[in-house]
Order: C-alpha cells, then sequence, then structure tokens
C-alpha cells in the first residue's frame, strides 16, 4: 500500500521551486498541513512547540512538506484546536 501523504508532497514539491518548499517549512507550514489534512481522513494537525513547526499526524506518523518527520525526545506537541 502506498503512503498517500508521501505521494502528495512528492507532487508537490515536483511542482514548486526551492523558495516554494522554504516557504512551507518557514512561514506557510500550517497552510501545507492543512492541505494534507484534507487528503488523509481521520488526520490531525500538530504544533511541534521547540521547533514552531506545524505537522499532520497520519496512521502514527507525522507529515511536513518534506515528508516523515522525525521527533526526538525534546520535541513539544501540542494538538491543533
Amino acid at each position: 500500500m502506498t503512503d498517500r501523504l508521501l505521494n502528495i508532497t512528492k507532487k508537490v514539491k515536483r511542482q514548486i521551486d526551492r523558495q516554494g518548499s522554504k516557504a512551507f517549512k518557514k512561514g506557510l507550514c500550517y497552510d501545507y498541513a492543512k492541505i494534507l489534512q484534507r487528503n488523509a481522513k481521520g488526520s490531525k494537525i500538530y504544533f511541534i512547540k521547540n521547533r514552531h513547526h506545524y505537522v499532520v499526524k497520519h496512521k502514527g506518523k507525522y507529515y511536513d512538506v518534506d515528508g516523515i518527520v522525525k521527533l526526538t525526545k525534546k520535541d513539544k506537541l501540542v494538538k491543533d484546536t
């Protein structure tokens, strides 16, 4: 079974340039999280406080514009309301 969110991320990265990708990492990460959430039923948006970054949790994994996000013990997650 393919990972739907990774497929979306690959398609988006092919269509945007480096500056677009940077924008989704710095400032527009919430907007990208909303795009992923709309495409993955049951997914939830989380804010990683210490990174000041939004990600989407889907089926136990966290995603952003680069794909799967590796969390560390230092990461403080807060569920978006």
